[in-house]
């Protein structure tokens, strides 16, 4: 029977750094972090792992791993088998190089019967094992992101082959496709995670078959020359569903500039608060004042911080508790069932007021409004708020006292705004870090002098992107960060959202480059510019 799979634990660190030979007969451990553990509690938290390594090579024949950057990626591979023991193990991919690494030395024996060829088995520090094995990734599961489209993108005149082209756009799953007309080209760009991509450079005359297709599919036909335009369409993507595209073209000096936003079915639809980013806290100050049912929510954030996915999300307790519910959005990004959905439509009279006046008469409990923007809207939206109904809007503001200010400039009376609002919601989103090629990253020492509360983090502990093939820049995806308070409670807004985005940085799940916007403004400068090509100049001219 192997002494891994034997009820008396067999130590294997104590004996590897020992000098008598006697020690480890005496211990009882029942793991190898808990030979760890104990050589710490006696006074040993200075090991030499080096000579550790070392031992390893000579006593089991086998490699040990101990530095911070020994290990990167860590990828469970391998299948739930018949292998059951107390000890642990998984594989890993480096630099060309693929590790079978085990927490104890006696399964070398399953890695005689399992390992792949050209497999290295190799053992590893107990809490580094621990710290690498609870961020497993099954890189099975992953899908590779395709390139961004080259040049050479079919072109053959047809609407066949633009369609052939957006296909190809919409394998990368970017949020929107940006075409920026030159003077002799014209550049494409997607945005990935907030975050512009790198630039594809046509042709003019290409340029101008993307332009002419994309407003002959919009349906924009019969406008007045050099005039902003939109539209919308349907593309079918890979899977067989039809995405949504929602089309704006304004005129800029060599032609038509245009973005495409790309509106994925069910994607970020009703997800719950918790999925979005929110706290436990603040999900239950949501919650709790959500159950009183009438007054004024507010949700702010600047363009593209997940404004309509907070709300819909809201929508969705509503909808869970058979309220009548309904919904003015310009656009109507996505619906949800249970939720009547206008749109706002100026050329036929549909506007947010017109249509707030309109659901009055049709005796709804919640009520979602797209964007305050205007008086009349904000004096209706009040007005429901103050006959029984729940109103929940968005609106552009920095802060709580920006929230009075833009509502009185819309001509509303700030003590009416003080009682109608029951909550605000500030956000923003961040991306996060792809947890298959995130590495660790030392703290840079302009960090840890200067912000305090790194002070106590290990070396090592921040991480930084890097860029893989299941990624985009080495970010995927985002989550948001939130603020919630009402008007009276003088919540520094600012600052929550920063303490919010550095226990993201902290905690690994985004890098400093993430997280830049939000860093204290002493250390902004530091990082702004970071990768930027012109980084040194840069970083001369501010520090002279």
């Amino acid at each position: 029977m192997l002494w891994g799979f034997m009820h008396d634990y067999r130590h294997f660190i104590i004996p590897l750094i020992e000098e008598t030979g006697t020690i480890g007969c005496t211990i009882d451990c029942s793991s190898p972090l808990e030979e760890e553990l104990w050589l710490i509690s006696k006074g040993e938290s200075r090991i030499d792992w080096e000579i550790v390594a070392i031992r390893s090579k000579t006593t089991h024949g086998l490699k040990f791993l101990y530095g911070e950057n020994d290990l990167i990626n860590a990828h469970q591979q391998i299948p739930e088998s018949s292998y059951s023991s107390k000890f642990r193990y998984f594989t890993s991919f480096e630099k060309g190089t693929s590790y079978f690494v085990m927490e104890h030395p006696s399964l070398v024996t399953i890695f005689d019967q399992i390992g792949e060829s050209g497999q290295e088995p190799v053992l590893a520090k107990p809490s580094l094992f621990s710290h690498w094995y609870g961020k497993l990734i099954d890189a099975s599961n992953l899908e590779v992101i395709p390139s961004i489209i080259s040049t050479e993108t079919v072109n053959d005149g047809s609407i066949e082959g633009f369609i052939r082209f957006l296909k190809d756009l919409l394998r990368s799953k970017p949020s929107d496709w940006h075409l920026e007309p030159r003077k002799n080209a014209c550049l494409s760009r997607l945005r990935h995670n907030g975050q512009m991509s790198e630039n594809s450079e046509f042709s003019a005359k290409h340029g101008q078959w993307l332009t002419n297709s994309l407003m002959t599919i919009s349906g924009i036909e019969g406008h007045a020359p050099n005039t902003a335009l939109d539209g919308a369409f349907t593309v079918p993507g890979e899977d067989g569903t039809k995405v949504s595209l929602r089309v704006s073209l304004i005129p800029s000096l060599y032609g038509y500039s245009i973005v495409c936003r790309f509106l994925y079915p069910g994607k970020n639809s009703c997800l719950s608060l918790e999925k979005l980013g929110v706290h436990t806290e603040q999900e239950f100050l949501i919650n709790k004042t959500y159950q009183q049912g009438e007054g004024l929510w507010l949700i702010c954030g600047p363009t593209g911080s997940g404004k309509t996915t907070t709300l819909h999300s809201l929508l969705q307790i509503s909808v869970s508790n058979n309220m009548k519910v309904l919904a003015v959005e310009d656009p109507v990004e996505r619906t949800i069932p249970g939720v009547q959905h206008v749109q706002v439509n100026h050329k036929r009279g549909v506007t947010f007021a017109a249509a707030l006046k309109s659901f009055m008469r049709q005796a709804p409990d919640s009520i979602l409004i797209g964007e305050i923007r205007d008086p009349a809207t904000a004096a209706v939206a009040l007005q429901a708020s103050f006959t029984g109904h729940q109103v929940l809007a968005s609106i552009h503001a920095r802060n709580n006292p920006g929230i009075l200010n833009r509502l009185e400039d819309l001509h509303q009376d700030c003590e009416s705004v003080k009682s109608a609002v029951k909550l605000v919601i500030h956000q923003r989103l961040i991306p996060t870090l792809c947890k298959v090629c995130k590495t660790p990253e030392p703290i840079p020492e302009e960090v840890s002098r200067q912000f305090p509360l790194l002070n106590s983090i290990p070396v090592g502990h921040l991480t930084k992107a890097n860029g893989c093939d299941y990624c985009i820049g080495g970010f995927s995806g985002r989550t948001g960060i939130f603020c919630v308070s009402d008007l009276s409670s003088g919540e520094n807004t600012e600052k929550v959202l920063q303490n919010e985005a550095m226990n993201l940085l902290l905690s690994g799940r985004t890098s400093l480059k993430g997280a830049v916007s939000f860093l204290p403004e002493v250390l902004r400068p530091n990082f702004l510019f970071h990768n930027c090509k012109d980084f040194a100049n840069y970083q001369l001219a501010h520090t002279r």
